[in-house]
């Protein structure tokens, strides 16, 4: 419920954008705060269980699931270490909507979402990503923690591609009253 509220705050934001580079980069960081937040971090956790592990009940207890139990284990701290690099606000304006002085609208707005959630399949990006975690930005040789990204990642990445892209489309641009 809470990350409902959060997202639907985030989303109004959006669509009362309207102006230049600047409200990209404004809308950004508000999206990266609330990926990052405790009760978003938790839903990413809910559908990564899901995409990962099809055969678990994710509104069962983790314990009466032996593959949950790594992505609950490493998911909170692997999105603090891979969000503010890969969805850090200038990267974002500037690589995907290619960032000037012309006006940014929420139709704007909604595409550079698709094309950010598009770019999230990509093999090439999933690469990077992941070899950005292995490394010493996150695993750092931990074998545990190697054996999980190369496990799992990929799956939970293009699932969660596929979550915010619906979620995004449906509501950017008419986000729910508040």
């Amino acid at each position: 419920m809470k990350s409902t509220l959060i997202f639907s705050i985030f989303l109004t934001a959006i669509a009362s954008i309207e102006g230049s580079c600047e409200d990209c980069l404004k809308v950004f960081t508000i999206y990266q705060d609330a990926v990052l937040s405790d009760d978003i971090v938790r839903t990413q956790m809910f559908y990564a269980t899901a995409f990962a592990c099809p055969s678990c009940n994710p509104y069962r207890p983790i314990d009466e699931c032996e593959c949950a139990e790594p992505i609950y284990h490493f998911w909170p701290t692997l999105v603090q270490a891979l969000y503010p690099v890969f969805l850090q606000p200038q990267r974002v304006c500037s690589t995907i909507l290619k960032c000037s002085t012309d006006e940014f609208t929420c139709e704007d707005c909604s595409s550079a979402f698709e094309t950010l959630a598009g770019n999230m399949v990509y093999f090439d990006s999933i690469a990077e990503r992941i070899e950005f975690l292995k490394g010493e930005n996150y695993c750092n040789e931990d074998e545990k923690c190697v054996g999980f990204i190369d496990e799992y990642f990929e799956i939970i990445h293009v699932g969660l591609a596929r979550f915010v892209t619906s979620f995004l489309n449906e509501c950017t641009c008419n986000p729910p009253v508040l």
